[in-house]
């Protein structure tokens, strides 16, 4: 009899203590596996058993600390990847930086196909930098845990990027603009100094020069050249009151509304408003021309313009 108690209580021993094994084997199995997400200073930390993720938001990087990892990286072709493994700390940042959660698989002999192991590989990959950190042997819960880590920093580096796409954008834009702006005043200013020194191209030319300037060819014109082929005095005037003006070495493209024209000891004076003209400010660019040309040649110059000025007030005045 006491044979038979001693036998039923080495029994429930030995199931009692199977039973606390197991137990502790389990909670040992989940304290491995055991994850969780801290906010920190500037955003987010991942932590696992031999694992730190922290996604930094005020700087805009990711750091990665791992017990066993593999770091390549080559920054050219023609260079071998510089390789680094064991424990090992990487900083990435944020912009071209993709994370990635890779199940394990391995060849079974005799079957088709790869069979999964139950453990993941994680992959850091910079795109700018031509770097990656890997971390293989990965519990698949760990890396399930991860993965939901990753898909909210993943959102995070999709704003980051399209933020920078648009600061590029409108940095090239307005580099582009500059340089435009650049060209055209650099155009300018080589069009005033050639209209200021009509020497520096032959007639022809600089009459061409100014045409394309004011954007207009004028259907009447006249010219005065000194002894030397340069030009003292021009005049091209279009059919709608638009006239070009160059003596004294200075040079206008307006038009005829509210010009001055009087007839001068042998010359034609054409006073103008400019691109500074305003009411408040009404003094007119006093241009002689026609020297040279008979009274009669002035004459008729001088009611032509009249003409077409007298036009242009009355169109305005009808337009108010």
């Amino acid at each position: 009899m006491n044979a038979l108690n001693d036998s039923i209580w080495w029994g429930l021993g030995a199931v009692t203590a199977l039973l606390v094994i197991g137990y502790l084997v389990m909670e040992y199995i989940a304290w491995l596996e055991r994850t969780e997400v801290l906010v920190v200073n500037g955003g987010l930390r991942f932590v696992a058993r031999g694992l730190q993720v922290e996604m930094q938001r005020n700087k805009e990087r990711v750091i990665v600390q791992t017990a066993r990892g593999h770091y390549s990286q080559q920054p050219d072709k023609q260079s071998p990847p510089k390789v680094t493994q064991g424990a090992l700390s990487a900083t990435f940042d944020a912009i071209g930086l993709r994370i990635k959660v890779a199940p394990e698989v391995h060849k079974v002999p005799g079957k088709e196909g790869q069979q999964a192991t139950g453990y993941c590989s994680l992959f850091f990959d910079a795109t700018n930098t031509h770097s990656q950190l890997r971390i293989d042997h990965v519990a698949r819960k760990v890396a399930a845990d991860f993965e939901q880590f990753s898909n909210q920093t993943a959102i995070w580096i999709e704003k980051l990027e399209e933020r920078k796409a648009q600061q590029d954008e409108a940095r090239a834009q307005a580099e582009a603009e500059a340089q435009a702006a650049a060209e055209a005043a650099a155009a300018k200013k080589a069009a005033s100094n050639a209209a200021r020194n009509g020497s520096e191209l032959n007639p022809e030319a600089q009459v061409a020069l100014w045409r394309k300037n004011a954007g207009f060819s004028g259907i009447s014109s006249e010219i005065g050249l000194d002894e030397k082929g340069g030009i003292l005095w021009f005049i091209d005037l279009n059919g709608d009151g638009r006239i070009t003006l160059h003596s004294g070495r200075r040079t206008v493209h307006t038009t005829l509304a509210g010009a001055d024209i009087r007839s001068i000891a042998g010359e034609l004076e054409v006073a103008v408003r400019d691109d500074f003209w305003s009411p408040s400010e009404p003094d007119l660019r006093r241009f002689r021309i026609l020297k040279g040309r008979t009274p009669d040649e002035r004459r008729a110059w001088k009611e032509r313009l009249e003409i077409l000025r007298n036009q242009l007030e009355m169109q305005t005045a009808g337009s108010r």
